[in-house]
C-alpha cells in the first residue's frame, strides 16, 4: 500500500471509549484491517483504523464491555473520508490499556442525518452540517491539486444556485467530473463550512445525482475580473517630466532653450 505523505502527529495518545468496532476486512491492496469509532470526549467522535489485526479481539472486548481505554504511540492522519478531519492510525507499536474510568461516560455515535435545504436555510444551519440541496451549476473553475494537511488532493470550486440564492461549493477528487456547467443536481450529504461567508463542499459521503431543471433560479452574478467602458473622451492632461541620461535623476527645472550635450 502506498504509504501516506504525512503522518501529522506521531507518537501522540488518546483516551476514551471504542463506541464501534468493525470485523477484520480486506483493503483494495489486499491489507487486513480494521477499523471503528473512538468516543474521545463528550461530543467528539473520531474514526481510527488499524493494520495490525493481532489487536482486534482486544479492541472488540473493550468496545463489547464499553471499557474507557487509553490509546498510546497512535498517529493522527488526514481522513479518506473528509479531508476536513484526521483520523486515529493505530499501528504495530501502538497499545491499548484500560483505564479504571474517565471523567465522561460512555456516549452513542448520533447517526449521520442529511437535511433537504434551500441555500438560504443553510445560512442558519451550524458549520460542517450535512445537508441536501438541489441547484444549478453556474459555473465551475479549472481544478487544482491542493495540499491538505500534507495530503495532495484534486479540487474546485463552482458556484451553484436555486431559486433562494447562490452558493459557492467546493468539488474534490471524483466529484469534479460529477457536474457540468448549466445542468442541475440533487447534492446529498454536502457539508456547510463559513469563513466570512457561508460555503458548501462534498465529502466522501456526498452523492450527485441529476434532477430536472429548477423553473426560477436566483439572479446569478458572475465576478468579473475586467471592465470595459463606452464613452466620448472629452479631455486629454499630459504630464511632462525629464530625467539625465547619464545617471538618470530627474530634472525639476526644464531648460526651454537650446539644450547643449
Amino acid at each position: 500500500m502506498a504509504k501516506r505523505k504525512a503522518e501529522t502527529l506521531n507518537d501522540d495518545e488518546i483516551s476514551g471509549y471504542l463506541v464501534e468496532v468493525s470485523p477484520i476486512k480486506t483493503s483494495q491492496q489486499n491489507n487486513k484491517y480494521f477499523d471503528g469509532t473512538i468516543n474521545s470526549n463528550r461530543k467528539t467522535f473520531q474514526h481510527f483504523v488499524c493494520f495490525d489485526v493481532s489487536k482486534h479481539c482486544q479492541f472488540r472486548s473493550a468496545g463489547t464491555q464499553k471499557s474507557p481505554v487509553k490509546l498510546q504511540r497512535i498517529s493522527q492522519v488526514p481522513s479518506k473520508r473528509d479531508a476536513s478531519q484526521n483520523d486515529v492510525l493505530v499501528k504495530r507499536t501502538s497499545s491499548l490499556n484500560v483505564l479504571r474510568s474517565l471523567d465522561f461516560s460512555c456516549k452513542e455515535q448520533p447517526k449521520e442525518t442529511s437535511e433537504q435545504c434551500t441555500l438560504e436555510k443553510i445560512q442558519n444551519l451550524p458549520e460542517k452540517s450535512k445537508v441536501n440541496v438541489v441547484a444549478a451549476v453556474m459555473n465551475k473553475s479549472n481544478s487544482e491539486i491542493v495540499d491538505v494537511r500534507g495530503t495532495l488532493i484534486n479540487k474546485c470550486t463552482s458556484i451553484v444556485a436555486d431559486n433562494t440564492q447562490q452558493m459557492e461549493l467546493t468539488l474534490s477528487k471524483h466529484h469534479i467530473d460529477k457536474v457540468v456547467v448549466g445542468k442541475t443536481y440533487h447534492f446529498t450529504n454536502v457539508s456547510t463550512s463559513f469563513f466570512h461567508t457561508y460555503t458548501l463542499t462534498t465529502t466522501s459521503s456526498t452523492y450527485i445525482n441529476d434532477h430536472y431543471d429548477l423553473l426560477d433560479i436566483a439572479d446569478y452574478q458572475e465576478e468579473s475580473t475586467s471592465t470595459t467602458i463606452t464613452g466620448a473622451i472629452t479631455q486629454i492632461i499630459l504630464h511632462k517630466s525629464a530625467q539625465c541620461g547619464n545617471c538618470h535623476k530627474s530634472i525639476k527645472d526644464i531648460p526651454t532653450g537650446n539644450v547643449v550635450r
